[in-house]
């Protein structure tokens, strides 16, 4: 199952130096989400905290970047 959690992996791979907020709209995008409501950034935002919280992904002055176990 295609998941917040690997979008963003995804995403992060392939825009290196992608900032937060483009970051949730391109994962939005990938799930074919037009805009980003309530219930879709709530969903986006939990993955992303996970990834941080989890050291796969880093935000430094607003840019996102995958951690060193990826």
């Amino acid at each position: 199952m295609f998941t917040p959690l690997l979008a963003i992996i995804l995403i992060i791979k392939k825009a290196i130096g992608i900032d937060k907020e483009s970051l949730f709209t391109e994962t939005a995008r990938l799930f074919g989400w037009g805009r980003n409501g309530e219930k879709v950034e709530n969903a986006i935002l939990k993955a992303f905290k996970n990834l941080i919280k989890c050291t796969t992904i880093f935000l430094n002055e607003n840019k996102v970047s995958l951690g060193n176990n990826d």
